[in-house]
């Protein structure tokens, strides 16, 4: 227990937990420099007590990290960890503030936040989650609070019931990242933009996320803002609705790529593997983009190739008239192309029931 004073180790291993600071009383500050061995639970208590881990290679793990102040993690593992509530690996408070960079964050599991549970602010830079899982919401990081991902973060296989990857209620910038066969049983195949969320994600690739529900890759609700530019979405799935995109809130796409994205179709045995129409009373559809009632989106210099739906919109679809009152929903498409999308019903490319829309450039 470190109250009250500085302490700088090499190698700080063992299967008990380092306490930095007391609550309501004093502070506390680690160093570590370690090359490899495993730390089994690291408290930071207090908003002003500090915590640096510095691995030499990547064998160094810590087992749980509890942050209430500052933790600077480089290089750090947090592998097979597994709690019944939040964060498995990490689990940052409204009061703290995280940096990881190059971390590994592998086989974590909880309720909310398979890796990570971000109240505060966190930063991550580089590094992979993989094979994390939640029981709710966010396989690999659920947010509360502000996340910043950047530097070729890649998270894979990760797995929730809503947000496969990212599920989040504040705000999460991500840039140059990488999300690749990330599964969510209900919204968001990679991720979930969730109540009043605020998502910007740049030049980043999302391929082969896979939703039960809607947005097999990327899910906006209602009372989102999203902002995607220079991304990619690639192979992406949802059994009903937005193969690679859901968005029921206020999203602008600039400079996307939409490729082989698929909706409405369940798994079969013909070519490609999603060849069934799958049963929905109320189906919106859209292979690449589905988009709901109070929706508002503008998509400018995007490409729509080869995307599927078994029922309406091969690349981009709405709900029936006759299930919603869609007045509120608005549509701007500007400079994009359309090219080689199908859907088994109408809409090949575009099935709009939105009262007020507007196309100006659009080729195919």
């Amino acid at each position: 227990v470190l109250n009250d004073a500085t302490l700088t180790a090499r190698n700080l291993v063992g299967e008990g937990a380092v306490d930095i600071g007391k609550k309501d009383t004093s502070d506390g500050h680690l160093t570590v420099s370690a090359g490899a061995g495993h730390l089994a639970a690291l408290n930071v208590n207090t908003a002003g007590s500090t915590a640096v881990l510095t691995a030499e290679g990547k064998d160094y793990t810590v087992g749980r990290l509890v942050n209430a102040g500052t933790a600077t993690l480089d290089r750090v593992g947090f592998i097979d960890g597994g709690v019944e509530g939040y964060g498995a690996g990490i689990y940052n408070r409204d009061t703290g503030k995280v940096v990881a960079t190059d971390g590994t964050f592998e086989g974590n599991s909880a309720q909310f936040g398979g890796a990570v549970m971000n109240f505060g602010e966190a930063e991550v830079e580089g590094g992979s989650f993989e094979g994390n899982t939640a029981e709710a919401g966010g396989g690999a990081i659920y947010n509360a609070g502000s996340v910043e991902i950047e530097g070729g973060t890649t998270f894979e296989g990760n797995s929730a019931s809503d947000g496969g990857a990212v599920f989040s209620t504040g705000t999460v910038t991500v840039a140059d990242g990488t999300f690749e066969g990330n599964t969510a049983s209900s919204w968001g195949g990679a991720i979930y933009n969730y109540g009043s969320g605020k998502l910007d994600v740049e030049g980043t690739s999302f391929e082969g996320n896979e939703a039960g529900v809607t947005g097999g890759a990327v899910a906006a609700g209602i009372g989102t803002t999203t902002t995607l530019s220079g991304t990619s979405f690639t192979g992406n799935h949802a059994v009903y609705d937005g193969g690679a995109i859901g968005n029921f809130g206020s999203m602008t796409i600039s400079g996307g790529t939409f490729e082989g994205n698929t909706a409405q179709l369940a798994e079969g045995e013909g070519a490609g593997g999603w060849t069934e129409p799958v049963e929905d009373s109320q189906p919106v559809g859209g292979g690449a983009l589905a988009l709901g009632a109070e929706s508002s989106t503008v998509i400018t210099n995007s490409t729509f190739t080869g995307n599927e739906s078994g029922k309406q919109g091969g690349a981009i679809g709405m709900r029936l008239a006759k299930d919603a009152n869609n007045s509120a929903a608005k549509l701007d498409i500007v400079g994009s192309t359309f090219e080689g999308n199908k859907a088994a019903a109408d809409g090949g490319a575009i099935y709009n029931t939105f009262y007020n829309s507007s196309a100006e450039g659009v080729e195919g």
